[in-house]
This record gives C-alpha cells, sequence and structure tokens, in this order.
C-alpha cells in the first residue's frame, strides 16, 4: 500500500506548518499508523529559508511534549505534484498556491487545514500567532492538534479524504 503524502504550509515555515507536521506525526504514531503517511511542511515565502522554528512556537509546542526539530523551506511547484494532499493555514496560502500552477487538478488536492477542525466555529483560518503572544502560539497549538487528530480520523475512514 502506498504511503499517502501530505504537505502542511504556511507562510514562512517557522511556526504554523512545521507544528502542524509534528503533530500530525505524532498523532499517527500514537496510534500506530505512522507508517502510512510521509509528511512534511514548507512555506509559501522565502525569507525564512533555513532558519529553526521560532523560538516561541518552540516553546509552546515543548509544553506539549512536541519537540520541533525543523529548518524552513519553500513550497516548490514539483511539491503539488509529489503530495497527494496539501493543508494550508490560510487564504493567503491558498492564494500563494494558485500563482504556482495554473493546473486545476494539482489546485484541488489543496484545502485549508480547518476544514477538518471540528470546533472551527465559523473560522476558515489558523491564525497567524506571530503577533499574538505566547498566548497565541499556545491557541495555535490547540488548534492544530485537535484538527490533525480529526484529519487523521478522516482519512482513515474507507472513503478517506479526497481533494475538494
Amino acid at each position: 500500500m502506498a504511503r499517502k503524502k501530505i504537505m502542511f504550509v504556511s507562510h514562512g515555515n517557522i511556526c504554523r506548518s512545521p507544528l502542524a507536521q509534528a503533530l500530525f506525526e505524532r498523532i499517527a504514531a500514537e496510534r500506530g499508523v505512522a507508517a502510512e503517511f510521509e509528511v512534511d511542511s514548507a512555506g509559501v515565502a522565502d525569507y525564512h529559508i533555513g532558519e529553526p522554528v521560532d523560538p516561541r512556537m518552540a516553546q509552546a509546542a515543548e509544553q506539549k511534549g512536541v519537540h520541533l526539530k525543523h529548518t524552513a523551506r519553500r513550497l516548490k511547484p514539483s511539491d503539488l505534484e509529489n503530495y497527494d494532499l496539501i493543508l494550508v493555514m490560510d487564504r493567503k496560502n491558498l492564494d500563494a498556491i494558485d500563482e504556482l500552477t495554473s493546473d486545476r487538478a494539482l489546485k484541488r488536492k489543496v484545502r485549508l487545514l480547518r476544514d477538518f477542525d471540528p470546533q472551527k466555529n465559523g473560522q476558515e483560518e489558523v491564525a497567524d500567532p506571530w503577533y499574538g503572544g505566547m498566548r497565541g502560539f499556545r491557541e495555535t497549538v490547540e488548534v492544530i492538534e485537535r484538527t490533525c487528530s480529526t484529519l487523521l480520523d478522516e482519512l482513515q475512514t474507507p472513503h478517506g479524504v479526497h481533494p475538494a
């Protein structure tokens, strides 16, 4: 059985997307299904390439027992072809991907992560915690953790998650 390839995408790949990658991997490992997935993350911007995770995000994740060891990279057009599902944090990420390709089939692989949040209450985006202080980072961890859990539930159903 081929592994399902999942890419998480945020703006700079130093906060939300590496967190989503780590949380998804942890939840999949806890459920004993990690081998079914290949998971990565990237950013749509290029100015954080090669940088580690933001220390505030690392601290907030650490409080949940998640160690973020990641080096930021930029999303490449080939990622759109190579991954089965691309989950973005916000509409700006969607717009950036829109500029990478005109291929409708590739664009159908892209979804907002919060499409899978059972508590989204009308919120479509994972807010960027950059300006929210530590409380914002902790809230982001909570949102992404529960959403990744539900995402994995969906991926494990007989019909799974399909591109929109």
